[in-house]
Order: C-alpha cells, then structure tokens, then sequence
C-alpha cells in the first residue's frame, strides 16, 4: 500500500480485513471495528475514519466480480449492487442493492462512504468515496455517485 494515500483503481489485496488493518495503521481508521471486516461480516465500518465522519465499505459481490443477479438465501433471484464505470473505466455510481435488509444499520443514516469493490480477480480496488443521492426505494436501493477519487481527499 502507497503509504498515506490511496490510489483510484489501484488494487490493495484480498482479504478486506488484511486492507481494512493496513489502513488502520496509515490512517488512523477505528481499529476497534477491524472484526466487521473478516469473513461472513458486513465488510462496513460506522464512523471508522480518522475523523470519525465517514463510513468504510468493502463491496464484494457487484456485477464487476459477477453476473449481476444471485439466487438468495430465500431461493428468490436478487440483483446484486451494480458498479457504473465512466468511458475512462473509472467507476462513477454504485447502486447499493439490500432486499430484506440484512443489517438494519446500514440504512440510515446515511454517511459518504470510502469505497473498495472486489474485481474478476478477486481483489480489492480501492473506488473512492461515494454519497448517497437516492436514500431508499422500495426495494432497498440506494444509489451512490463518486465525489473524489482520492484518500485522504485533497482539496482543489
């Protein structure tokens, strides 16, 4: 990992604790929610950055590593989130599929979220950070748009 930045499109690992602990270390993030990163977990940290503000979120079923729909543990057929990428390949829109929400929490409220989405290769690509401009719909939608490649974001 580039030491105290992270790089758009870059691919850091794996294993979203193994990232999530290297971050902790570079910068600052809450160390106390590392468990929410290991397997069968959220893969989403509350307030986990450094100044407490933003949310952490690993995604790791999109269309990016898969088809874009998956049988659920109710036997239903469920879309799974959906990864918009821009003419450059960069990506510029998640929209956050959750049908019977699994981790009420996750719903409201809702914080700008620093973003990595596992690819066909089964890595982490770190995405950027991503605020919520659709907050709900009925079927547990929420869609996201990128408001800055970088971590920590630089101010222009």
């Amino acid at each position: 990992m580039e030491k105290h930045q992270l790089i758009c499109g870059k691919e850091y690992g794996t294993s979203a604790k193994a990232i999530y602990s290297d971050c902790c270390r570079d910068f600052g993030w809450d160390v106390a929610q590392s468990s929410r990163f290991a397997q069968q977990q959220p893969l989403y940290g509350y307030r986990a950055d450094a100044s407490g503000t933003k949310d952490i979120w690993f995604v790791c079923h999109s269309n990016l590593c898969s088809d874009k729909f998956v049988a659920g543990p109710d036997g239903k057929i469920h879309h799974r989130n959906f990864v918009y990428t821009d003419e450059m390949g960069r990506m510029v829109q998640i929209d956050e599929y959750q049908p019977n929400e699994p981790y009420p929490e996750l719903v409201f409220p809702l914080r700008d979220r620093i973003t990595f989405v596992k690819n066909k290769k089964g890595r982490y690509v770190f995405a950027g950070t991503f605020r919520c401009v659709q907050p709900m719909s009925r079927e547990c939608e929420r869609i996201f748009y990128k408001i800055a490649d970088d971590y920590p974001i630089k101010i222009k």
